[in-house]
C-alpha cells in the first residue's frame, strides 16, 4: 500500500511538471535589467549589441562606484559608466565617489525613476526645486486601454541635442513606457544643464481676464474674447494653450567629465534595441560616452526578493483555481503519509555519550611543542599567514600582493585608523621577516605578534 500511495504522488508531479513545460511560455514583464534575462525588460539583448558596436569596449561589473573608484585596472583613466536600475536609493559615499570620477574625466550615465530623491545630488547639481514623476509600468493596464480605446495610448520623445551631428527628431512611444520626466511646480522647468531629449505636454485651460493679462507664458487657442488690446474681455474666462516640455534625458558638465540624467530607464532593455521605432534613440543616448570604454554594473539595479519569488514555477499553480487545489490536496496527503508513518520502526537507539571537547587540550599540546622547540621564525611565519588571511576576510585587501603597494597601504590605513607610515613600516618588516631564514629574537616576536593583534582588533 505504502509503495502505491508513493508511487502515485511521483507520478502526480512528474505529470504536472511535463504539463507546465508544455504550456506556452508567457513574457514577464517585470522591470529586472539582469544581464543575463532574455525577458523583454532584460538586458541580455541589449549588452550584446552594446559589447558589439562599441568601439573601445563595453563591459559587464558587479562593482559599487566605490569600487570603480578604486580600481586598478583602470589607474585613473577615463571611462564611461551606465547605470540602470528601477529605483535607486544611494548614499553619500555612492554620490561622492561617483561624482569624483566625473569631475576626473569619466562620463556617467544614470537611468532610474527616481533619480531626484537623492536631496544631495540634487544640491550639487542645483535641481533643488525640481523633481521627476514616475507610474508603474503594467502589462495588463496597457492591453486593457488598447481593447477599449478610451485614450491616446502614444506619446512622442523629441531629442535635441548635439544638433551638430544630429537633427531633431521625435520617436513616439507607448505613454506607459515613458510616464516619468523631470518637472518643476513652476510654470517652465528650469535646470542648468543641456538637454537631450522631452517630451511634450500639450492640454488646454481657462482663465480669467485678469490671469490672463498678468500672464506672459499661455496663448489663447483663438482671438474670440479678446479685445483689440489684445485683453481679455470681461464676459469671464478664456481658453488658453499650455505647452511645456519636461526633459527625460539632461546633461551636466562636471570637473573633467559629464554627469547624464534619463529617467526613462526602460530605454535600456532588450524591449528598446528589438524595437525599430525607439532603438535609434537609445543609441543616440549611448553616443554621448564618445570613444570611451563603457562599463555597465547592475550592482544596484539587481532583482529584489520580492521580485524573485514571483518569477517561482509555484506562482502559476497558485493562479490557476485547479492547479492551487492539486496543489494544496497533494501537500495535505504527503502531510498525512508523513504523520501515518513517522511511528517507530527500528530498536531504540542506546545513548552514546558525545565525544569531549579536546580543543584546549590540543592547544595547549602545540603551545608545548612550540616552547620546547623555540622555534620562533616557525612561530612568527605562522602567526604572519594567519594575520594575512584575516586581513583579506575582513577587508578584501592582500597585504602579501606587493603589485601597488601604496594604495594597499593608503586603503588598509582608511580601514584601521593607523598613519600610512607606520602600516609601511610594519608590512614591509613583517614580509622581510616572513622570507627570511634563521633565528628570530623572543623580543623582536612578541613586539610583531602584538602589532598584528592590535591592526586586527582596529580592522
Amino acid at each position: 500500500m505504502n509503495k502505491r500511495f508513493i508511487f502515485g504522488i511521483v507520478a502526480f508531479v512528474v505529470l504536472v511538471f511535463i504539463m507546465q513545460l508544455r504550456m506556452p511560455k508567457e513574457f514577464s514583464w517585470e522591470m529586472t535589467f539582469r544581464h543575463d534575462s532574455r525577458e523583454p525588460f532584460g538586458c541580455l539583448v541589449f549588452d550584446s549589441l552594446m559589447s558589439a558596436s562599441s568601439k573601445n569596449g563595453y563591459t559587464m561589473s558587479h562593482q559599487t562606484f566605490y569600487q570603480l573608484a578604486h580600481d586598478s585596472t583602470w589607474a585613473g583613466k577615463p571611462r564611461g559608466i551606465l547605470m540602470v536600475s528601477k529605483r535607486w536609493a544611494p548614499d553619500s559615499m555612492s554620490i561622492g565617489q561617483m561624482l569624483n570620477l566625473v569631475s576626473k574625466g569619466s562620463t556617467v550615465m544614470l537611468s532610474s525613476y527616481n533619480i531626484t530623491h537623492s536631496s544631495l545630488l540634487c544640491d550639487t547639481l542645483g535641481l533643488s526645486n525640481i523633481t521627476s514623476s514616475y507610474s508603474e509600468f503594467s502589462a495588463v493596464n496597457l492591453r486593457h486601454m488598447m481593447e477599449n480605446g478610451t485614450r491616446n495610448l502614444y506619446d512622442s520623445i523629441v531629442y535635441v541635442g548635439h544638433p551638430e551631428t544630429y537633427s531633431h527628431r521625435s520617436y513616439l512611444l507607448y505613454e506607459s513606457l515613458i510616464d516619468s520626466h523631470f518637472y518643476s511646480y513652476e510654470d517652465t522647468v528650469v535646470m542648468h544643464c543641456d538637454t537631450l531629449a522631452y517630451t511634450v505636454d500639450n492640454h488646454s485651460r481657462w482663465l480669467s481676464r485678469d490671469e490672463l493679462e498678468e500672464s506672459t507664458y499661455y496663448e489663447p487657442v483663438d482671438s474670440s474674447g479678446i479685445d483689440e488690446d489684445g485683453n481679455a474681455d470681461e464676459d469671464g474666462y478664456i481658453e488658453v494653450k499650455d505647452t511645456r516640455h519636461h526633459p527625460i534625458a539632461v546633461s551636466f558638465n562636471f570637473g573633467k567629465g559629464r554627469l547624464v540624467l534619463v529617467t526613462t530607464p526602460l530605454l535600456f532593455t532588450n524591449y528598446a534595441v528589438l524595437n525599430d521605432t525607439i532603438s535609434e534613440l537609445t543609441f543616440r543616448l549611448m553616443s554621448e560616452f564618445g570613444d570611451l570604454p563603457v562599463v555597465r554594473t547592475d550592482k544596484y539595479g539587481e532583482t529584489t526578493i520580492d521580485e524573485m519569488r514571483k518569477e517561482s514555477p509555484f506562482r502559476y499553480f497558485v493562479s490557476q483555481p485547479p492547479l492551487r487545489v492539486a496543489l494544496y490536496s497533494a501537500l495535505v496527503m504527503l502531510l498525512l503519509y508523513m504523520v501515518f508513518n513517522s511511528r517507530r520502526r527500528q530498536r531504540v537507539i542506546p545513548v552514546i555519550k558525545p565525544p569531549a571537547n579536546r580543543s584546549l587540550e590540543f592547544m595547549k599540546l602545540v603551545g608545548t611543542l612550540y616552547y620546547e622547540r623555540h622555534d620562533n621564525a616557525d612561530l612568527m611565519h605562522t602567526k604572519y599567514r594567519g594575520f594575512v588571511e584575516e586581513v583579506r576576510r575582513k577587508t578584501g585587501l592582500d597585504v602579501d600582493d606587493d603589485s601597488d603597494d601604496e594604495q594597499l597601504f593608503e586603503l588598509l590605513a582608511e580601514k584601521t585608523g593607523e598613519s600610512v607610515v607606520e602600516l609601511r613600516d610594519l608590512i614591509l618588516r613583517l614580509r622581510q621577516i616572513d622570507s627570511q631564514e634563521g633565528g628570530l629574537s623572543d623580543e623582536l616576536m612578541k613586539q610583531q605578534i602584538n602589532r598584528m593583534n592590535e591592526i586586527l582588533k582596529l580592522i
